[in-house]
């Protein structure tokens, strides 16, 4: 990072950072660059094909060797010439006459926003580096969805944190360092699916508690005393080394409680036995039918047959298997839940249990060091992969769930509802193979997008509806293969044509799309390799 405006700020916020939840300073904050990145959702730096300048993308899955631009490089005004009826006449014809106009959009930055670097798809936030996905965020550097969050580093998946290093799905973690899925847990370190708590170190699956060291609790002044001499030995270990090892890796490389832990962990799949909520496909697959008849002008039948399609392009989901009662879990494949280790995962009631069960001695508390956390804390690191938060009902091989209903194989479903194979789509409905798709409702495979609706194909757009094919469009409706254009209708390769043409068109091709979906149950050309042309 060179002494730019916004490096010299962010550096001072990191250091501030430091003091607040550290108890000091450690170095310059590109001396921390790897450490923080590790936590960052990965991100592409490509050279714009118009300049040769750097580029930051927000997605790494465009395909190789197709054309990219600059937020900034692009010309919104440019006029395009209408394709020739060869051109549009099937959807191979429209891939390699598109190609000419396909650039993929890096460097996006929207609203108001100010001193953005090597970063994309950021909105109203202000000194960000190295990030994707940031808004209404201001001090944020390697970090990937953030919302309303500020003086955050290394951080992925926070809403409304403050002063937060190296946090991994939080909400409200003020003053926080090395979280995994823990929320409203002010000044928390090393700990896991903690909620509304505060004070706790080397924590795991604790509701409400406050003073814990190993889930062990403790007077406040000891607390504190105990609590500073841990800092002090990670501010020495980040001067020497420059990284701390991560929760995961400490528990991970802890001693091995299995044989001592076998009657606790049978209670505890006992006691937390849950009685299973019945699962229906019935509504989730005649939602996807509805969808894509609304899209593609017929139905798609038995939605689970075109699960690899659906999922070419979204974090998926794995399962393991409860170390306590060998039940199912649904793991998410995104940072942390993908890299939590198979042998020590618990279910939802299972962890909660876990928390009230499980704990460090009060001799192992009271002694410990950072360099021997590991010895101990094996006993009691139990990592929950699944979330729900609010009302769900009938969410199905599905992670983390808020507020949501009928949804099908998902690591977060947010606020959704009749949803498959999907991440994220946050106050969506009928949204199949989508990722990360905010306000938006009747969509397939729909990318990184905003308010959009009865739409296919779409990635890095904003209130668009009725279209297919488009990748960094706003206020477009109606249109096919269009790129990086504002305020279009009836377009074919971003040049309007009259209403009864382009339905004609969209017709043909529209219909194409479903005859080859319902033969191969899968389309070959999508928006992530149109840009290639011939696909």
């Amino acid at each position: 990072m060179e002494e730019t405006q916004a490096y010299v700020e962010l550096n001072k916020r990191w250091k501030a950072a430091c003091r607040i939840v550290l108890g000091g300073e450690v170095g310059e904050l590109l001396e921390f660059e790897k450490w923080l990145d590790e936590a960052n959702e990965p991100m592409e730096h490509l050279p714009s094909s118009v300049s040769g300048k750097e580029i930051s993308f927000g997605e790494c899955g465009y395909a190789k060797g197709s054309k990219r631009i600059g937020f900034s490089e692009i010309d919104f005004g440019k006029k395009f010439e209408p394709l020739s009826i060869n051109e549009m006449k099937d959807l191979d014809s429209v891939a390699e006459a598109v190609a000419e106009r396909a650039y993929y959009c890096g460097n996006i930055v929207l609203g108001n926003s100010k001193f953005v670097e090597r970063s994309s798809n950021v909105t109203d936030s202000f000194y960000v580096y190295n990030s994707r996905f940031v808004s209404d965020s201001k001090y944020a550097a390697y970090c990937s969805y953030l919302r309303y969050a500020e003086d955050v580093f290394g951080s992925t998946n926070d809403v409304y944190s403050k002063f937060l290093i190296r946090g991994l799905d939080t909400h409200k973690t003020p003053r926080s360092l090395e979280l995994c899925g823990t929320y409203v847990c002010p000044d928390t370190y090393f700990s896991s699916r903690c909620m509304d708590c505060h004070d706790c170190m080397f924590s795991f699956n604790l509701k409400a508690k406050e003073y814990r060291i190993g889930n062990f609790a403790l007077v406040r002044d000891k607390y504190v005393k105990i609590k500073e001499k841990l800092l002090e030995e990670m501010r020495q270990e980040l001067r020497a080394h420059k990284k701390l090892p991560s929760l995961i890796e400490i528990a991970a490389s802890s001693k091995s409680y299995a044989t001592e832990n076998r009657k606790m962990l049978a209670q505890i799949a006992k006691e937390a036995a849950e009685k299973g909520e019945k699962e229906d496909m019935a509504p989730i697959q005649k939602a996807f039918e509805k969808t894509s008849a609304i899209v593609l002008g017929k139905s798609l039948c038995e939605m689970q047959k075109y699960e690899n399609w659906l999922l070419g392009h979204v974090k998926s989901i794995k399962t393991g298997a409860s170390a306590a009662s060998k039940r199912q879990v649904s793991i998410g494949m995104f940072i942390p839940y993908c890299d939590y280790p198979a042998n020590m995962l618990l279910g939802i009631g299972e962890g909660w249990k876990a928390g009230e069960l499980l704990s460090i001695s009060q001799q192992e508390a009271e002694g410990i060091s950072f360099a021997s956390v590991k010895d101990s804390i094996g006993k009691i690191a139990y990592f929950v992969p699944e979330a729900r938060l609010r009302e769900n009902t009938n969410l199905i091989n599905t992670a983390l769930g808020y507020n949501s209903q009928n949804c099908y194989k998902g690591g977060i479903y947010s606020q959704a509802k009749y949803c498959g194979c999907s991440f994220w789509p946050r106050e969506s409905e009928h949204m199949f193979g989508c990722d990360t798709a905010f306000s938006s409702s009747f969509c397939l495979h729909t990318y990184f997008s905003n308010n959009i609706t009865r739409s296919f194909e779409v990635d890095a757009s904003r209130n668009c509806s009725g279209s297919y094919f488009l990748h960094n469009c706003e206020n477009v409706q109606d249109s096919m293969f269009c790129f990086n254009v504002k305020n279009l209708r009836n377009a074919i390769g971003n040049a309007a044509l009259p209403a009864d043409k382009f339905a004609a068109i969209k017709s043909a091709l529209v219909g194409q799309m479903h005859s080859e979906l319902e033969r191969k149950k899968e389309l070959k050309t999508g928006i992530y390799n149109i840009g290639a042309g011939s696909v």
